[in-house]
């Protein structure tokens, strides 16, 4: 008669046989019956994990896997299981430690690279997870996983040039390769070839049309197009293969308000947050719309519950800030502002300056550099902080732009002024001009006089042209016009 450690190896190997057929409800069955007996039978605990794992069970497989990593914690190819459920579950700061304890027993584990790399960008590591998907490559040239996973990180991180020569290699490999596609139409985009980028996702949808995500890409094609009524039906096709789509509301709101049908617009937001009450770019484009609609104080409620659903999520910050600004709510919104530097479309980047950031300590006779950001009327709006700087009893230095300089001399007189410094040059401080308000305390802008001047001696140049009597127009000067 058999003992019960051969009955559970019998079973088991019907399981496997079962799993290899493509039974896996069956071997998932025979797994469950195996640990009513033997609840630590690793092998069954790791094969019930990994079939609940491909159904999507990713809760249940987090308990399985578990259980036997904790039971056989040297064995790499569980770790690598755990690890991708743990990934799966976007706890990923446990999915890399996990993945990395597998990869110190097996370093040529392919599987928990790519996942660990996967958990790595996920985590806002993105330089380390390359390294992952570059030590898969090394091993297997030609690994697809690897390859279009290592475009992803790189279109996140916007370097175009080198994501399209991984999704070339993978188109290469496997033509029809839907997901790559997908990121040949993101490159193209990119390009403005819009064209183009709709003959590739049209190919991909014929392979797979019921893709919600291809539809709402096509709808972004269609929308770059400018043909904007084809790219909403392509938005609710999205909707009506997966009706929970955040991205593809998002979208709609979008096309509608470059059409200017701001009504629409906000009745689409209202719809998509109905579907998905706590996605924060929702409630942001929410605000965004009330904004243009001169309904404020209704934006600022949108923009809270944005920050409400994620607290780190910048854009809210930065466009509650200006709104918070525009209000005469000075104090909180320049707190809000500072996040403008985490947003992608800021519209400015920070010169390399090597020096501290400058956060209102004491200068005691240390220099300092402010730089300008963002337009020339910034520039001149902000710039009316600078003689309270130089009063604090540090060297200052302006950076700002060179087409700007004449018009500053009458203010600077108790500060440097450069358009342009040396990469070398060291300060002990740097700052931006926008966030001095915050820095200096000055949350409220004081009531004061003019706080520039014309050149005395261009005054009188062209008081001699135009002479002191009569009537005098002057006309205004224009903002970039790029």
């Amino acid at each position: 008669m058999q003992n019960s450690p051969e009955i559970a190896a019998d079973a088991m190997q019907r399981a496997h046989a079962l799993a290899q057929g493509g039974d896996l409800a069956g071997a998932a069955n025979i797994c469950r019956t195996v640990l009513t007996r033997s609840p630590a039978n690793v092998y069954a605990l790791f094969m019930l994990g990994s079939i609940e794992s491909q159904f999507g069970q990713f809760e249940l497989a987090e308990g399985h896997l578990g259980q036997a990593a904790k039971l056989s914690p040297q064995t790499a190819e569980i770790l690598a299981s755990y690890g991708n459920v743990l990934l799966e579950l976007k706890r990923y700061a446990e999915a890399i430690d996990v993945l990395t304890r597998a990869m110190r027993l097996q370093p040529q584990n392919q599987n928990a690279l790519i996942y660990r790399g996967l958990a790595l960008a996920q985590n806002g590591r993105p330089e380390d997870a390359l390294k992952d998907f570059e030590r898969v490559l090394a091993i297997a040239p030609q690994s697809v996983f690897a390859l279009h996973n290592r475009a992803n990180v790189l279109l996140q991180m916007n370097r175009h040039e080198e994501a399209r020569r991984n999704v070339d290699a993978v188109l290469r490999i496997a033509p029809d390769h839907v997901a790559a596609m997908a990121n040949r139409v993101v490159l193209l985009m990119h390009d403005k070839s819009f064209d183009e980028a709709l003959k590739v996702i049209d190919k991909a949808l014929s392979a797979e049309s019921g893709n919600a995500d291809l539809w709402n890409t096509r709808g972004q094609v269609l929308q770059s197009l400018k043909q904007y009524d084809a790219a909403q039906k392509s938005y609710e096709r999205a909707l009506s293969l997966k009706p929970e789509l955040a991205v593809a509301f998002v979208n709609i709101c979008n096309v509608l308000m470059e059409q200017q049908r701001l009504d629409d617009a906000l009745a689409a937001s209202v719809k998509g947050l109905a579907a998905n009450p706590n996605h924060a770019p929702l409630h942001l484009l929410r605000g965004n719309i009330l904004l243009h609609l001169g309904r404020r104080d209704d934006s600022l409620k949108s923009y809270d519950a944005a920050v409400t659903a994620d607290p780190d999520y910048h854009e809210a910050h930065y466009h509650r800030g200006s709104t918070l600004l525009l209000t005469g709510r000075y104090e909180e919104g320049w707190r809000d502002f500072e996040h403008r530097w985490q947003v992608a479309d800021c519209g400015f980047d920070r010169p390399v300056i090597r020096a501290a950031e400058w956060n209102g300590q004491p200068l005691d006779g240390r220099s300092i550099v402010v730089y300008s950001e963002q337009g020339l009327g910034d520039t001149i709006q902000f710039v009316r902080f600078l003689p309270e700087l130089a009063q604090r009893g540090g060297k200052l230095t302006f950076l700002c732009h060179p087409n700007l300089m004449r018009l500053f001399k009458p203010l600077a007189a108790d500060f440097d002024m450069a358009g342009s410094i040396d990469g070398n040059r060291r300060f002990d401080f740097q700052c931006a001009l926008m966030s001095l308000p915050l820095r200096l305390g000055m949350p409220t802008p004081r009531a004061e006089q003019s706080y520039l001047s014309a050149d005395s001696g261009l005054v009188a140049q062209w008081r001699e042209k135009i002479g002191g009597q009569g009537f005098k127009v002057g006309l205004c000067w224009q903002g970039n016009p790029k």
